[in-house]
Formats: structure tokens, C-alpha cells, sequence
């Protein structure tokens, strides 16, 4: 792995520390995010091509040195650590080169983990951390600068990409053995059921070991268990506690009876039934399902309810195993002949729905996109992502009640959402100072929503199903009025 003095590098202003800051240059070979404010990045050297790290048959000189495989570093972007540029020593020069100021520092998903590309080289500087990996070592990083993009072809892409994998096998089965070394030798690792697995304190368990079997702490203070049976109950105890963490506030259905994920087309029909009723949504040309994906919510609504829908997506529609089964026991259809039903049963406009989606539309379509719009009964999107906004304005334009299942902010792609909030009252009870504020957040984007329609006409309600499963929607006649 390459190194730099400290000459060339911004160095924080705090003299203690200055001794202890460090460079690294590498090529990334692998990213993950945590959350909006951390995420980590793995870089190994590259070569003065450019190309993909040395595999293991032709190893670096770092390798041959001793190392049994190309060396990895680990940096970690953290916003709280990620130093603004008037906390830095050096040129303005140098300051441009950390690439962070005060404003983007609160979202490193954006500003990094979206910036940076597998294969870009870059250098990297800041405080190394205690090695809790097979990684050489992890750096809090306090600034970074791009030197090469990636250039390269699709093969040398997967290359880098193999050889990250191929490198990280080949730890984990040097991890896997040591675990077993630990056990012969009496540790607290449980392999197979051996140990008394029933008394574990599963709230114990370390979660690297019992997700991947392997622990690469030293001085991990958790429990290893490999008994499966703990496994399963570690696992159930987890997806409770993301559950109960996703919930919210207002939510009616409690979490332990919430259905999995794989119920939520079937359960936001009901609803849509439930709502506006059979003989509304057939009404004139059909539901609209905006970023409908596979087509979930059509076929529930199409084939098992008779309403007609159509489905506003550039992917194609695709059945799942749940519904190819459903057409071999209702209908007694083959797999192709299932495949051939779901395209001619259920119209599909596969396109991007955004503000030139008419102006693209082609003369032979029928109904024209105009008029399928004009004559559709609801408008609906279950997690539809950024066709979210879209949506919802489509439905005000047009005069149509709307039914969508919110999801992803996609706060970076939208910019110019805002929500009006109240800034507090004044003194005497005067009246609230308005504000706008960006849409980062969940409850933003709902807030945003609701505003959308200046007649504050939009409900809210939920379906029993894990994950975000708050609808927000407006009734019918609420919002019908003649198209603009």
C-alpha cells in the first residue's frame, strides 16, 4: 500500500494530533453504506495501469513480503469526524482537495458513497483506528482527493470486482479456521449443537460471527454460537427489533402480527377496494399503477379482483413463483402460457412517467396516454421511488383521487422539495413564523406530500404489512375537477 508524508496534506490545527495523521492512496474495490452520515470504503494499491490489484497467483511486492494476500485498507467516512475547510492548515489549494465543506458533511451517502466509484484511485487522509478486520487497518478519514478515475472496460471491471471477492474468500476461510482452532481449544464457540446452547443469552451473540461464522476480533468480549437453532432465534429477535424500530407512531397494527413483505399488493388492494370500491376503480379506463415494477399490484387487481389496471414502468412485467402457482391451480396454465396472459391481460406504457411523458408518446398507442390519464378512476403507486412526487402531481393536475405507499426520500435527487413548517410562537401568543425547509427525511416526504394538494384534502392510513406501510391518499370526488 502506498504512504505519504504529511507535507503535502492539510493537517488538522490541534498540535497533538499532528503526529499522528496519516495518508494512504489505493484503488476502491468495495463500498458499503450504513446510513446517511457513514459509510465504509475499501481501496487495495493499484498498479501504475490502472488496472485491477495483483491476484494471489502473481502477488504484490507487499505480498511477497510476507502478506498472504494483497494488502486491503478500510476507510471510514464519518460526518462527525470529516474536517470543514476552515479546520485545516494549508493552502486554498489543499482545501479544495478534501472535497468536504460544512454543508455536505451531514450527508456522506451523497457526498462520498454516491461521488466515489469502484475503481477510482484516490488518496485518503486522517487517523488509523484499531484494526478490528483482516484489513491492514481502518482510517477515520478527515479528507480525501480523487486522483484517476475509473476508465476502464467491462472486463477489467469484473476483474476488480473477482479479485475483491477472491481476496475476501480467502480470509474468511483463514477467519473459519481460526474459529475452530478456538473451539478445540475450549473456547466459547458453540459448533453444531456442542455446548449448552439452550442457556445462551441470544442478546449476547456476536453478530459477525452468528451472520458469517467468522469473528476477526481479537478481543471480541460476545458470544460465538453456531448452533443453528440459536442462529434462527438471534434472527427472529432481529428482524422484531428493525420492525419495531421502522414503526410508526400512529401505526395501529402491532408488530408482532405484521405480515412479511411479500403480503403488501395483495393487502393494499383490499384497501383499495375497501376505499373506493370494485365499481369505482373499473370506472372509465382503470387504475393507474405508477412505477408498478413486476406488476404485483396489477395482477392482484386484473386477474384475482376483475379491475382493470395498467402499469406506467420501463421494466417489464415479470410473475413471481407465488403467482405462477396461482395460474397453475386457478387456471391450469403452463408456465409460458402464464407468461403469455399477464402481458395480454394487462396493459403496460413502458416508459418513465415525468413531465415530457405525453410529449413521447407514440400516435399508436391506444388509448393515448392523454386519455388514459383524463378517464382513469385512481391513481396508485405502492413504494413507487422517485416516481413518488410525480405521482402525486399527475393526480392533482388531472383531477384524480390517489392512493401511494411512500417509501425512499431520494432527498439528493429532489433538491428543490420543500415543506412549510412553523418556525414557533412569539411572544403574546402572536401568530407562527413560517419556514421552508429541504425534504431529507420519512416524515418529510409525507408532510410533502400532504401539501402537495393546497386543499389539504390528504388522508392517512395503514395496511398490516412489515416495512413502510403508511398510505396516503385522497377520496373520490375529493379532487375531481376538470383536467388543466
Amino acid at each position: 500500500m502506498c504512504w505519504s508524508n504529511t507535507d503535502s496534506i492539510p493537517l488538522p490545527k490541534q498540535e497533538p494530533f499532528r503526529p499522528l495523521f496519516v495518508s494512504v492512496k489505493g484503488q476502491i474495490c468495495h463500498k458499503r453504506t450504513v446510513s446517511r452520515s457513514l459509510c465504509f470504503i475499501d481501496i487495495a494499491e493499484p498498479t501504475s495501469s490502472g488496472r485491477p490489484p495483483p491476484s494471489p497467483s502473481s502477488p504484490s511486492p507487499a505480498a511477497q513480503s510476507g502478506a498472504s494476500h494483497p494488502p486491503l485498507i478500510g476507510l471510514a467516512f464519518n460526518a462527525q469526524y470529516l474536517r470543514p475547510q476552515d479546520d485545516v492548515d494549508g493552502s486554498s489549494d489543499q482545501h479544495e482537495a478534501t472535497s468536504f465543506t460544512t454543508t455536505v458533511t451531514s450527508s456522506v451517502h451523497v457526498a462520498v458513497y454516491k461521488a466515489l466509484k469502484l475503481g477510482d484511485v484516490i488518496a485518503a487522509w486522517g487517523f488509523p483506528e484499531q484494526n478490528r478486520s483482516p484489513r491492514n487497518f481502518t482510517l477515520r478519514v478527515h479528507g480525501y482527493r480523487v486522483l484517476r478515475q475509473w476508465g476502464g472496460s467491462d472486463g477489467d471491471f469484473q476483474c476488480l470486482v473477482n479479485q475483491y471477492l477472491k481476496t475476501h474468500h480467502e480470509m474468511f476461510t483463514a477467519g473459519a479456521a481460526a474459529a475452530a482452532a478456538e473451539a478445540a481449544n475450549g473456547g466459547d464457540v458453540c459448533i453444531n449443537g456442542e455446548g449448552d446452547a439452550a442457556a445462551v443469552d441470544i442478546s449476547r451473540l456476536c453478530k459477525f460471527f452468528t451472520t458469517s461464522g467468522v469473528c476477526y476480533r481479537s478481543n471480541c468480549q460476545d458470544l460465538h454460537v453456531a448452533d443453528p437453532h440459536v442462529r434462527a432465534k438471534w434472527e427472529s429477535m432481529m428482524t422484531h427489533r428493525r420492525t419495531e424500530a421502522s414503526r410508526l407512531a400512529d401505526d395501529p397494527h402491532p408488530t408482532d402480527g405484521k405480515l412479511p413483505e411479500t403480503k403488501r399488493a395483495a393487502l393494499f388492494c383490499d384497501w383499495l377496494v375497501s376505499i373506493y370500491g370494485v365499481d369505482y376503480l373499473s370506472s372509465g379506463s382503470g387504475v393507474i399503477d405508477v412505477a408498478g415494477g413486476r406488476g404485483e399490484v396489477a395482477f392482484e387487481l386484473t386477474v384475482i379482483r376483475g379491475i382493470p389496471a395498467t402499469v406506467i414502468d420501463p421494466r417489464p412485467m415479470k410473475l413471481n413463483k407465488a403467482q405462477f402457482r396461482w395460474l397453475a391451480s386457478e387456471r391450469s396454465m403452463t408456465r409460458m402460457q402464464s407468461v403469455a396472459f399477464l402481458h395480454g391481460s394487462i396493459p403496460q406504457i413502458r416508459d418513465i412517467l415525468d413531465e415530457s411523458f405525453f410529449g413521447r408518446a407514440d400516435p399508436s398507442e391506444t388509448p393515448s396516454r392523454l386519455s388514459l390519464f383524463e378517464r382513469c378512476s385512481v391513481i396508485v403507486g405502492m413504494h413507487p421511488d422517485e416516481a413518488t412526487g410525480i405521482l402525486v402531481d399527475m393526480a392533482v393536475r388531472f383531477g384524480k383521487p390517489f392512493a401511494v405507499l411512500p417509501c425512499c426520500v431520494f432527498g439528493h435527487l429532489f433538491p428543490e422539495r420543500t415543506i412549510t413548517v412553523t418556525a414557533g410562537e412569539g411572544e403574546g401568543g402572536a401568530a407562527r413564523q413560517s419556514q421552508e425547509r429541504p425534504v431529507k427525511t420519512y416524515d418529510d416526504l409525507c408532510e410533502w406530500i400532504r401539501q402537495r394538494d393546497t386543499q389539504l384534502r390528504v388522508e392517512r392510513a395503514f395496511i398490516n404489512t412489515r416495512g413502510k406501510n403508511q398510505i396516503l391518499y385522497t377520496r373520490r370526488g375529493g379532487t375531481e375537477r376538470a383536467a388543466e
